[in-house]
């Protein structure tokens, strides 16, 4: 099952994918936004205005983070103390400070996170 915390561009992209996937189902989208609501509507799956709502009433197994990027840190933040594994998308943080600070929390915590950053395969990479 997957939770997308976000339903801007990025986090539509991620529920097409997982509504369209034959492996995954989509159990629950978290936004604040008015606009979320046609998109559940759409999906046929609950809606969360905020993650600390979400972590109240349910326990992923894990969630896609496609929020605004300010939002990156506080967001992997509240995943890592809920003990839920995550795909952050980029970039993990505004600062390399910050983005070795959760990297650091998510070792402490034992929780997975990856990053969404896709490229393409070259002999460079």
């Amino acid at each position: 099952s997957g939770y997308v915390v976000g339903a801007g561009y990025i986090g539509r992209a991620h529920i097409g994918a997982a509504v369209g996937s034959s492996t995954c189902a989509l159990s629950a989208i978290v936004d604040p936004s008015p606009a979320a609501k046609a998109i559940v509507e759409q999906a046929n799956v609950p809606l969360y205005a905020t993650l600390d709502e979400l972590f109240e009433k349910d326990k992923p197994n894990g969630v896609v983070l496609a929020t605004p990027n300010q939002l990156h840190v506080a967001h992997a933040m509240q995943a890592l103390e809920a003990q839920v594994p995550m795909l952050l998308e980029k970039p993990i943080a505004a600062t390399v400070a910050e983005a070795e600070v959760l990297v650091r929390a998510g070792e402490g915590a034992g929780v997975p996170i990856l990053i969404g950053h896709p490229a393409p395969t070259t002999s460079r990479l």
